[in-house]
């Protein structure tokens, strides 16, 4: 809770104090350490909306295909999963795999993360025969 509360404060002041909230990435800094600790906290409707106002702002700041484009939508696609919502989680997961090939490349740890996170996740759907393809 005190995590919490600090990062609450940090969002409020960046907000107060900084120019171009919409696209600022230390405000966007702040809604993804918020949106962490409500997700461990089990809120996770709250750390949803939360890593969606990060994206929304990672992407305005740095562009569409930028490792944390990539980062915050593959923790929005597991927190999908973790609602059992399997289809949003596929496209946000999808989203990141298309980043992490076009920025970090085929072979890199975080392409590899995804891929193995997409196969999870439509394995978790039933959709096994796909789920082997990633």
């Amino acid at each position: 809770d005190d995590a919490l509360k600090y990062y609450q404060e940090s969002l409020t002041i960046r907000t107060k104090i900084l120019s171009n909230k919409d696209r600022n990435p230390d405000i966007a800094k702040s809604y993804n350490n918020i949106a962490l600790v409500l997700k461990d906290k089990g809120e996770v409707d709250a750390s949803l909306e939360s890593y969606k106002m990060a994206l929304g702002i990672y992407k305005i700041a740095y562009n569409l295909h930028h490792p944390y484009v990539a980062a915050i939508s593959s923790n929005i696609g597991g927190l999908y999963r973790d609602k059992k919502d399997y289809d949003q989680s596929f496209e946000y997961y999808k989203q990141a795999l298309e980043i992490d090939k076009k920025v970090l490349g085929l072979y890199h740890p975080d392409t590899a993360i995804t891929y193995n996170n997409i196969g999870l996740t439509l394995y978790y759907k039933g959709d096994y025969p796909t789920s082997l393809e990633y």
